[in-house]
C-alpha cells in the first residue's frame, strides 16, 4: 500500500483550530478550569494506520499523533525476473487478481521499476491501482500479469518438455532411429499457454 502521511500537530495549532476545519481559525481562550475537548480535523482522507497517543496523554510540539493513509489508490508490489525486464516498461498496464477475491480483476499501471536486482535475480516493480471499493487491503497476496509484446516469432516448447536438474535445463529430441537425445537448453519467456521460449540448444 501507499506510505502513510504523518500528521504532526503542535498544541498551538490545536488551539487555533479547536472545533473547526482548516481555514476556519478562531481564537480560543483557555482558563484554568477548561475541561472541554479540542477537535483536530485531519487534512487528508483515509484510515488511521498508527496511533501514538492515548486519551489523556500529554502532546508535545512536533509529536506524531496519528498516521493516516489514503486507500482509494494503493500500490501493488511485484517481482520480475531479470530475463523478463526488457519487456516491462513504465506506464505499461497489468492485470491483477486476488486469490481471496475470486472473480474480481483489477487493472494497474506500472509506475516504478527498481534499478537493481535482489538476491533471487528479480527486480521489484510497483503498480498503482484504483481501490474505490476499498476491497484491496495492505499485505494481501496478489497475482500480476503483464502483457508484453514478444516481437519476432520465437521457438517454444511446452513447459513440461523441459527438465530442470537444478544445474541445467534439458530437453529430449527424437532422432530418426526412434531414440531420444538429451540437449541442454536455455529458456526465456513463458507464455499464457504454458509454452516456454527456447533461447538456444535446439
Amino acid at each position: 500500500g501507499r506510505t502513510g502521511r504523518k500528521v504532526a500537530i503542535a498544541p498551538q495549532q490545536a488551539i487555533d483550530l479547536g472545533g473547526f476545519c482548516f481555514g476556519q481559525k478562531r481564537s480560543v481562550s483557555i482558563g484554568d478550569d477548561f475541561s472541554g475537548l479540542i477537535l483536530q480535523v485531519s487534512p487528508v482522507n483515509g484510515i488511521v494506520i498508527d496511533k501514538e497517543v492515548a486519551q489523556g496523554a500529554r502532546v508535545m510540539p512536533g509529536m506524531n499523533i496519528y498516521r493516516i493513509a489514503p486507500v482509494d489508490r494503493v500500490w501493488v508490489l511485484a517481482s520480475v525476473y531479470e530475463l523478463d525486464l526488457p519487456f516491462v516498461k513504465i506506464g505499461q498496464r497489468a492485470l491483477i487478481s486476488i486469490p481471496n477475491l475470486p472473480g474480481r480483476n483489477y487493472s494497474g499501471e506500472i509506475s516504478y521499476i527498481a534499478p537493481f536486482l535482489d538476491e533471487k535475480g528479480q527486480a521489484e516493480i510497483r503498480l498503482e491501482v484504483a481501490n474505490i471499493s476499498l476491497d484491496l487491503k495492505p499485505e494481501m497476496y496478489a497475482e500480476v500479469s503483464v502483457a508484453a509484446e514478444a516481437g519476432k516469432p520465437r521457438l517454444a516448447v511446452p513447459r513440461k518438455a523441459i527438465i530442470n536438474t537444478g544445474a541445467r535445463q534439458v530437453a529430449y529430441v527424437a532422432s530418426a532411429d526412434g531414440s531420444y537425445i538429451p540437449r541442454e537448453v536455455s529458456t526465456g519467456l513463458v507464455g499464457d499457454d504454458d509454452m516456454v521460449e527456447i533461447l538456444y540448444g535446439l
